[in-house]
């Protein structure tokens, strides 16, 4: 309301958008809003630009400025996708189209748009900062720490779940919750981020320590998907072997959970700090080799992800405490986190991510021609916007129910309708158009107030924002009404139309496709397993590639499970969504087991022992290979679970066999170097199969035909 007001007070033409900027940058708290509008700030001085530069390039060739808008457009709804400041790309991309429309392709009236764009856009910012700052209690500094010490409490859980785990060699109980971690702890390290973004600018505490703020965020995450390796490990595990070789893991356990006490005395608080102790981990050489070689090799990748468990726990309690500005005095010498080389990151696109930003172009293209060929179409500039503002949207969101959001839009239209051509002809001053903007407002952000409703409300009040048409010189149109209510309706008949290109969209295609995706790429990476492709020397490109798939393993689980989520009954019923989410949590064990898988590092001295094992891996490789590849192919046709299970058991007495005459016949010892890297090779690979096999029996329960059917 004070926005409009001023922006009418001030002459402007178009107060919308100082509304708009209240409306988009409203979020919980001063600090992530002020953020916020400073990222749409920055987004109009780069979409506003462009758009200028576009203009002055192309001005006399539409298919030229189409092109290079569609160029920039792809490259925006593609970089926003996973990406925290995704916001400065989506008004960027979209705001290249609205300058040219309101300026009627006037270069030098486009300059002026711009600049009224940008001073709305500021008005709306620093009105509802200056708001925030009057009326709003919450903080984002304690908002931020509270989220923080919660989130550190919920692992204070899943220590207490390992504890039972342990205790009774199992964790098959926690399965269902591992997938929910996983995907929790990406999305709470992006949401963390941006909230360090937006404290920044709130809280000198935390724009002073804001380095040690994002390594406590890195080290809980990488504390959460550690943990959530070791409880999958344990279902690997002999009981009675685990309690015999690791007698002392209790006080392990013990120590981790007082370091996350006290991170959480610190977020409440306490100025004191006890430094992290030593934790009594059992010694690989202290370990009893006269077990199950599997269950050895079991124990060993278990050590080693425990001391990563030690060693993050550790520094997020001196991460925290730093940020706090404590001194943490008589802290043991601990490893860094650096002493493991970082995965290769990528530069390799993903396909998935280039398909979403193709249809997005798609989604303009087709707009652009309807403006081009079509002139008498009205309100056509509306429906280019429109479509491509929707597009980028769905870039983010893909498994948006498209129907609930058209009529969701279209009520509000018309709603906005009837205040424009009933109520505001019957105010005869600004104070009655501001109580009706305030009454409804106050509504609409009352009724959808939750984060999660955020999408909602930008509809329910932006729309009318944009319905209204205030300005000084008020006019009333029934026209403009009825117009905006059919152009709205363009962007889902397009956005129906590129549903199936450049691929298929549909939850069931996609997926299919996502798990065709992450078989090829588990097949790639089981096919990569070579001893000399692990040493620092292996070539760029191959680490490149690697990488990659690697990124496929660890993001498409959380992809499938949302489009599961979303499948409709006729392709997945109720009973199956159960084994579709099942499915799921499958593949993201797989991804864990790969990462043990390539994280191990093999260490020896003597290549003889592996060589005379490499038949024996070799073979367990390829036929891993080869039922990765039949998964890919044909998921329906898939050999039964218990005829795998058979030959597995069948397989590992044999390769029982194989490594005891091994280290019998051998030179080395059976706890040397070598052995235990075989080992812990050979327990990987046991824990691959198991879960495949597992992932065969899930997949067999889904109803193929019905997936593959086409629907419209």
């Amino acid at each position: 309301m004070i926005a409009v007001g001023l922006s009418l007070a001030l002459a402007w033409d178009e107060p919308k958008w100082a509304m708009f900027a209240v409306i988009y940058c409203a979020l919980g708290n001063e600090g992530e809003s002020f953020h916020k509008g400073l990222m749409r700030i920055l987004a109009t001085f780069m979409g506003g630009g462009l758009s200028l530069v576009f203009m002055a390039l192309f001005n006399e060739h539409r298919w030229a400025f189409g092109a290079a808008v569609a160029c920039w457009i792809f490259l925006c709804s593609y970089m926003m996708q996973d990406n925290r400041r995704y916001y400065v790309w989506f008004v960027g991309g979209w705001l290249t189209i609205l300058m040219p429309i309101y300026s009627s392709e006037n270069s030098a009236l486009a300059f002026e748009i711009v600049m009224l764009r940008l001073e709305e856009t500021l008005l709306g910012v620093l009105v509802y900062t200056f708001v925030a700052n009057v009326l709003l209690i919450d903080h984002q500094r304690r908002n931020f720490m509270h989220k923080l010490r919660d989130q550190i409490e919920n692992l204070k859980q899943v220590l207490s779940d390992l504890h039972v785990a342990y205790r009774e060699g199992s964790a098959a109980a926690n399965e269902k919750n591992r997938l929910d971690r996983s995907r929790q702890a990406l999305a709470l390290q992006t949401d963390f981020h941006n909230r360090i973004d937006a404290g920044i600018i709130e809280s000198f505490d935390i724009i002073n320590n804001r380095d040690a703020w994002r390594r406590t965020i890195d080290e809980f995450t990488a504390l959460v998907n550690l943990m959530n390796s070791l409880s999958i490990d344990l279902q690997t595990f002999n009981s009675q072997y685990l309690l015999k070789a690791l007698p002392d893991i209790r006080p392990v356990l013990l120590e981790i959970e007082r370091r996350l006490d006290q991170s959480v005395a610190i977020l409440d608080g306490a100025q004191t700090v006890e430094p992290p102790r030593k934790a009594p981990l059992p010694s690989i050489d202290q370990i009893d080799a006269s077990g199950d070689v599997f269950d050895h090799g079991a124990v060993l990748i278990s050590l080693e992800t425990l001391a990563d468990i030690d060693q993050h726990s550790a520094n997020l309690l001196l991460a925290v405490a730093e940020a706090r500005g404590i001194v943490v005095e008589g802290a043991y010498s601990h490893r860094d986190v650096d002493v493991k080389r970082a995965p290769t990151r990528s530069i390799i696109p993903d396909p998935e991510k280039i398909a979403l930003a193709l249809r997005t172009t798609l989604t303009f293209w087709l707009a652009f021609a309807i403006y081009i060929f079509v002139p008498d179409f009205p309100n056509g500039t509306s429906a280019i916007l429109l479509s491509t503002i929707y597009g980028m949207f769905l870039a983010m969101k893909p498994t948006t129910y498209l129907p609930a959001v058209e009529a969701l839009g279209s009520v509000t239209i018309v709603i906005a309708g009837i205040m424009h051509m009933i109520i505001m002809p019957q105010l005869s001053s600004y104070l009655g158009l501001g109580i009706m903007l305030y009454v409804y407002m106050f509504i609409g952000a009352w009724l959808f107030h939750q984060p999660e409703h955020a999408p909602v409300r930008f509809i329910v009040l932006g729309f009318v924002a944009m319905a209204l048409q205030i300005a000084n010189d008020q006019a009333y149109s029934f026209y403009y009404t009825a117009n905006l209510l059919i152009v709205y309706q363009v962007p889902f008949i397009l956005l129906w139309l590129t549903r199936s290109a450049p691929v298929s969209f549909r939850p069931e295609a996609a997926f299919q496709r996502l798990l065709r995706r992450y078989m090829a790429s588990f097949r790639y990476l089981i096919e990569d397993i070579r001893h000399d492709q692990r040493a620092s020397g292996s070539r760029w490109w191959r680490r490149q590639w690697r990488a990659y798939h690697l990124r496929n393993l660890m993001r498409i689980p959380d992809k499938m499970a949302t489009w599961v989520s979303v499948m409709p009954e006729a392709a997945m019923n109720g009973e199956e969504k159960k084994q579709g989410q099942a499915l799921c949590l499958s593949l993201y064990a797989l991804t864990t087991g790969m990462m043990d898988l390539h994280r191990l590092g093999r260490v020896s001295d003597s290549l003889d022992m592996i060589e005379r094992m490499y038949p024996t891996t070799h073979a367990w490789r390829v036929a891993l290979e080869n039922l990765a590849e039949n998964f890919h192919d044909a998921p329906d046709a898939l050999p039964t679970a218990n005829g795998l299970t058979a030959r597995l058991h069948t397989y590992l007495m044999q390769v029982r066999s194989d490594v005891r005459d091994t280290l019998n016949r051998g030179a080395e010892a059976a706890n040397s170097c070598t052995a235990k890297a075989l080992l812990r090779e050979l327990s990987a690979y046991r824990s691959l199969s198991e879960t495949l096999i597992s992932a065969t029996q899930q997949a067999s329960a889904l109803h193929w035909e019905r997936l593959r059917e086409s629907r419209f």
